[in-house]
């Protein structure tokens, strides 16, 4: 759950940086120091949320505090307000995380073969295959497999060039991670067919 949830990022500015440490106090290195404190506050708040990247989203709620302060937002407790910003976006990632796990639940027919037996034991050996993957496999299995063709082939781009690989690299480690998930779960499948007879 890297991504941040917006559908078009908000850059914080140089302008609405200086208002923002403006905010946090009049002299410039208090401010500073005050900044770098609510920024380590933000980390710990998503570290103990068990947040994928915490600095990430803890820079992404500065940022929507920054744009909110620029756009005129009237802020009485400063850290009381960030605190009530970093929840909001919280619950953002936490539905942006429930999205991603039902993709992968309605592409998970696709994204496997149709193995004979009860739809039912398939599910669930999908389900307990899945969450044995690591988190960044599962990321990069939900990444690559999300939304229709066209945003795929630009995503899968990106996806490519910030992992450092060539588009095939990614392909093979895509196709790598999709074998070892059917083979877990015609593993599993027998096993619990077995058992069951």
């Amino acid at each position: 759950m890297n991504a941040v949830p917006r559908k078009t990022a908000w850059i914080l500015t140089q302008p609405a940086f200086e208002r923002l440490l403006a905010e946090l106090g009049a002299d410039r290195t208090q401010a500073g120091h005050k900044y770098e404190a609510l920024r380590a506050k933000l980390v710990t708040f998503f570290v103990v949320r068990a947040a994928p990247a915490p600095e990430d989203h803890a820079d992404e709620v500065l940022n929507r505090l920054g744009r909110r302060i620029q756009e005129g937002v009237e802020v009485n407790n400063l850290f009381a307000y960030t605190a009530s910003v970093a929840r909001r976006y919280w619950k953002e990632l936490l539905r942006a995380r429930l999205r991603e796990s039902s993709a992968v639940a309605d592409g998970a027919a696709l994204m496997l073969p149709e193995p004979g037996g009860s739809s039912e034991v398939r599910a669930t050996c999908f389900e307990k295959c899945w969450r044995s993957l690591s988190e960044k496999s599962r990321r990069l299995m939900t990444l690559y497999c999300q939304g229709d063709w066209r945003a795929r082939i630009a995503r899968r781009r990106q996806m490519a060039s910030q992992l450092r690989l060539s588009s095939t690299a990614l392909r093979i480690r895509v196709h790598r991670i999709r074998a070892w998930l059917e083979k877990c779960v015609i593993a599993c499948r027998e096993t619990m067919l077995d058992a069951n007879d």
